[in-house]
């Protein structure tokens, strides 16, 4: 199950552009941030799977 920068960018208060830079490596990005966004991102594809 996918996760789009979009819906990732609504639930983690970053923009979609910024989230698309993090992944690259071109803007800093802490450990905390990531455990974080990494929990949005299951809970996100989560609630998908119980959609379908």
């Amino acid at each position: 199950m996918d996760v789009t920068f979009a819906e990732l960018a609504k639930v983690s208060g970053r923009s979609p552009a910024w989230l698309c830079e993090a992944e690259r490596g071109f803007k800093f990005i802490t450990r905390g941030e990531v455990r974080r966004l990494r929990q949005v991102i299951e809970e996100i594809a989560m609630s998908k799977g119980r959609e379908m």
